[in-house]
């Protein structure tokens, strides 16, 4: 008998938490086979509202894991349940919304007093590449809060990055989940789920994962 990813992780973080985490590692991971048993373990366990927590938060992990990964792993997602969720566009509200102002806030935020030298040093390898982020990452996709919130998304956002083994990356969203609500426990939680379906998934880290 399969175990539930509930009692595999147990006591590492809540539930709702620990589902996304879970449906965004194995994405990261490239193991989109794997998310149907767990989309449909959490919509059992919690109800419904599950299924469309978990398709934000894959939606949120495009410009972190990649379209490929992401469209494919929703495919599983709707063939697991066809037809049986709406689907809407969620962010049709946010044509009255300065997403850019909503990115840039949301950027600081996460970032805190090391903004400035993050920013900076986006900047000073592409000034493309920074519009983007605020704009686009920031500003559209990952500062849109009416599904997923920001303690939500700052654990997805976790997922997303340790089994990509991107440390610099890690290090400063680590710290930035604690800004967004995050306990220390949650945020460590969100970090060892992820290593570990990484590892089950084959993913050979170069070193240590970075850690709080």
């Amino acid at each position: 008998m399969t175990t539930s990813i509930l009692q595999r992780f147990s006591g590492l973080l809540e539930p709702t938490n620990l589902y996304i985490v879970s449906v965004v590692a194995y994405s990261s991971s490239n193991r989109p086979e794997s998310i149907g048993g767990v989309a449909r373990e959490a919509v059992e366990h919690i109800g419904p509202s599950m299924f469309t927590k978990l398709r934000e938060a894959l939606v949120k992990s495009a410009p972190l894991v990649g379209f490929p990964r992401t469209i494919n792993s929703l495919r599983v997602m709707a063939q697991c349940f066809p037809n049986a969720f709406p689907n809407e566009f969620s962010r049709s509200s946010d044509e009255y919304v300065n997403t850019s102002e909503r990115g840039k806030r949301y950027f600081e935020k996460t970032y805190g007093k090391v903004t400035e030298r993050v920013l900076n040093s986006m900047q000073s390898s592409s000034s493309d590449l920074a519009h983007i982020a605020i704009d686009y990452a920031y500003g559209k996709v990952l500062s849109f809060n009416e599904i997923l919130s920001p303690l939500e998304t700052s654990l997805m956002i976790i997922a997303s990055l340790v089994p990509q083994d991107v440390n610099p990356q890690l290090r400063g969203h680590l710290k930035g989940a604690l800004n967004h609500g995050a306990t220390k426990e949650q945020v460590m939680g969100a970090r060892n789920v992820s290593i570990a379906i990484a590892k089950e998934c084959k993913i050979i880290f170069r070193g240590e994962v970075e850690s709080l």
